[in-house]
């Protein structure tokens, strides 16, 4: 006796159709997830004063040139109403995820920054909603009340 004496007609074929869709499925969702992870690189959200709120302490963004983003993949982003919010939400983390993009306004122009690529400075004569006095810009401004910090003072 035979396999296929024992089975039911068209047994087989209904295993062939679930294979197939089960094959399809999997290749589809392999698909998603490659084209998922490859989206290229983040980049800021637009601010809205009207809307947005600080991630960190809760109040309005009201000054779009005092703004911190942190992009974690996978995650929504945060934004910031100041820059001083954004240090003590990443200093307060246990683990920093790979691939974290964190940007910031450039105080001049409101522009967006790679923080990497930022100056960052301190100035008591700018007044910023929690009170840090930080501030970034493309390039070190020629205030001499305004004292260069480096990035990786900040956000540690």
């Amino acid at each position: 006796m035979n396999f296929q004496s024992r089975t039911k007609k068209g047994e087989g074929t209904q295993r062939r159709k679930h294979r197939f869709f089960a094959a399809a499925f999997c290749s589809l969702q392999s698909a998603f997830l490659a084209i998922s992870g490859c989206a290229g690189p983040a980049t800021p959200v637009a601010v809205d004063t009207n809307s947005d709120a600080c991630h960190w302490c809760r109040m309005s963004i009201s000054n779009p040139r005092l703004v911190a983003e942190v992009l974690d993949p996978g995650e929504e982003p945060r934004l910031f109403d100041d820059i001083g919010c954004a240090a003590n939400e990443i200093a307060g983390e246990r683990q920093h995820p790979r691939n974290r993009r964190i940007f910031v306004t450039d105080y001049s122009t409101g522009r967006w920054l790679d923080a990497q690529a930022a100056v960052f400075e301190r100035c008591p004569a700018i007044d910023t909603p929690m009170s840090s006095h930080l501030i970034a810009r493309a390039t070190r401004s020629a205030d001499p009340g305004c004292t260069p910090i480096p990035a990786t003072e900040i956000f540690r």
